[in-house]
């Protein structure tokens, strides 16, 4: 069985969380709204940073013990709960660029090592979606006014991250292939010997 495969799922159910308050928050704008928004995806890039940090250190961190993964969990709920406290009043905006870069950044370093120690043939599907996620994230660094009165950065921002969402499933769902074969294939060889 492919021991990463239930934080892969919960990945998927809190980022597609994030992505309904978001909806919620561009439609409503209120300041519950905004904190459901902001804070929820700052949750699910932590949670994403997580599975790439487990998925890479399984074996040369010893996060195969419970107990390893339990104390990255809680230093983690740590950070987004001072993170949530610190904006929940007034959120600063600066503060969470800088969180979601950081998460973003300890994601890509966890999964490229990842691919790198475990070369497999959908491993690009996963270089191309980090290489745009960057350049998708430029837009929101370097905002700029809007052109025709209503396409700007961060509405060309939203408009990609679902094509890069689809293209990380992808690769997500050819990795659980490709470790269900492995296993498969090591359990049909040990009933044979």
């Amino acid at each position: 069985m492919y021991p990463h495969a239930g934080r892969i799922t919960t990945l998927g159910w809190v980022w597609a969380t994030a992505w309904a308050a978001s909806a919620v928050f561009h439609s409503r704008d209120f300041w519950l709204t905004e904190r459901f928004d902001y804070f929820l995806g700052n949750a699910a890039l932590a949670w994403m940073a997580y599975v790439g940090v487990v998925r890479a250190g399984w074996k040369l961190l010893g996060l195969e013990r419970a107990g390893r993964r339990c104390g990255l969990i809680l230093a983690l709920v740590g950070l987004l709960a001072a993170h949530f406290r610190a904006g929940w009043r007034k959120i600063n905006y600066a503060r969470n660029v800088v969180l979601m870069v950081g998460l973003l950044v300890a994601h890509t370093f966890a999964w490229t090592y990842a691919a790198l120690a475990s070369p497999r043939p959908h491993n690009w599907m996963l270089f191309v979606t980090l290489s745009l996620t960057y350049v998708a994230g430029a837009l929101e660094m370097f905002d700029f006014p809007p052109v025709l009165g209503s396409l700007d950065a961060h509405a060309l921002w939203h408009a990609a991250t679902p094509p890069l969402a689809l293209l990380f499933y992808a690769f997500l769902r050819s990795e659980m292939k490709f470790e269900f074969g492995q296993a498969l294939r090591e359990h049909v060889g040990h009933k044979r010997s």
